[in-house]
């Protein structure tokens, strides 16, 4: 087993899931051979989302099978995807919400929604109104539909932008 840092960190079944590589006394060689001896051991982290609790305990198979992206990351050394609709591109939230989101490590609206009500206090005062708000999002989320939202409103600023460069020529114009 290769060293492996245990930065690589994947959001599924409702946590974070981090396998790493821990180094683990084995007293019984250290014991007999007389100096400090140390074995690799696979190990996972389970952290809430937006809590400071964590469960770093050694992994096992079963682990493997509910964390497969975490593994997979493990794996191969590479970040996984988040998967949702990202927090920074929605425009339920205020920017300082956006900032409590980012300092929890809350990346995508699903994770928002999805909080355990044991650790919404972590979000702060409006941190119950936050998760409503996600929640009331995904129920009447359409990707089609929030994409002609945006194109709409695109067009808006466009036409907008447009009819402004058009008033500026005008005004050169009487002006010369």
């Amino acid at each position: 087993m290769g060293a492996r840092e245990g930065n690589v960190i994947a959001y599924e079944d409702g946590v974070f899931a981090t396998f790493y590589d821990e180094a683990v006394q084995d007293k019984a060689a250290t014991i007999e051979q007389g100096f400090p001896v140390f074995n690799d051991a696979l190990y996972v982290r389970i952290q809430v989302p937006n809590s400071t609790d964590c469960v770093p305990r050694p992994a096992n198979d079963a682990d493997k099978q509910r964390f497969p992206k975490s593994w997979k990351a493990y794996e191969t050394g590479k970040e996984p995807a988040d998967e949702g609709f990202p927090i920074e591109e929605w425009n339920g939230l205020s920017v300082s919400e956006r900032k409590v989101c980012d300092a929890n490590q809350i990346k995508t609206v699903e994770m928002l929604a999805e909080i355990p009500d044991s650790n919404i206090q972590r979000l702060g005062p409006g941190g119950q109104g936050m998760k409503s708000r996600a929640q009331k999002f995904l129920k009447g989320y359409d990707r089609t539909e929030a994409l002609e939202i945006r194109i709409k409103e695109l067009e808006a600023k466009l036409e907008k932008a447009q009819a402004g460069e058009a008033t500026k020529k005008i005004k050169v114009k009487k002006a010369s």
